[in-house]
């Protein structure tokens, strides 16, 4: 994750974090996230905050969610 995060398009990381959500724990991700925004964040134009913003809603879609996904039960 932390190579797809850095290599590729930030769609294609959402697409793979939503997967690795709903697999694993998804609590790394918001870590992994905090610190690419940290390193990498544009605060020229204000939106520094990307990947945090989204791997949040990633994190609460997948912990809701993943009761009623039947590859869990």
């Amino acid at each position: 994750m932390v190579l797809s995060a850095l290599f590729l398009p930030m769609w294609s990381f959402l697409v793979l974090a939503v997967l690795y959500g709903l697999v694993w724990t998804p609590y790394e991700l918001l870590i992994l996230a905090l610190c690419i925004d940290a390193q990498f964040g544009d605060q020229q134009l204000g939106v520094w905050y990307w990947y945090t913003l989204w791997i949040s809603c990633i994190l609460v879609f997948s912990v809701y969610i993943r009761p009623h996904v039947r590859f869990y039960h």
